[in-house]
């Protein structure tokens, strides 16, 4: 497993991250994506491969963003909680389905 992309909405966040959490050799490999098109940008690019994301944001907001990843051929890690309702779950897991992706859940600690 290599990372290969990083997106936040801030430019300074993605190369912070970047920065203390890979060696100098990885780091030059990694594309950043920043602004408020930065998840769209990332999980829509073709300019390099990308197998897999994760999506650690607001319970609101993984929906919209594991929906968007899957029907772009991403394989999705989601962190707890996944979703506000069973439903929504459910239409995630079903878009999975559909897509022929792994949806998956984890917790970062």
């Amino acid at each position: 497993c290599v990372v290969v992309a990083v997106a936040s909405r801030s430019a300074a966040k993605a190369k912070t991250l970047v920065d203390e959490h890979m060696s100098p050799e990885h780091r030059r490999a990694v594309q950043l994506f920043s602004g408020p098109t930065a998840y769209h940008d990332l999980v829509t690019s073709t300019n390099i491969k990308i197998d897999a994301v994760y999506i650690p944001l607001p319970t609101r907001l993984k929906k919209e963003w594991t929906i968007c990843a899957l029907r772009n051929g991403k394989h999705v890690l989601i962190e707890k909680p996944v979703a506000p309702s069973v439903g929504e779950y459910r239409e995630m897991m079903e878009e999975a389905r559909s897509a022929k992706r792994y949806l998956m859940d984890g917790t970062m600690f």
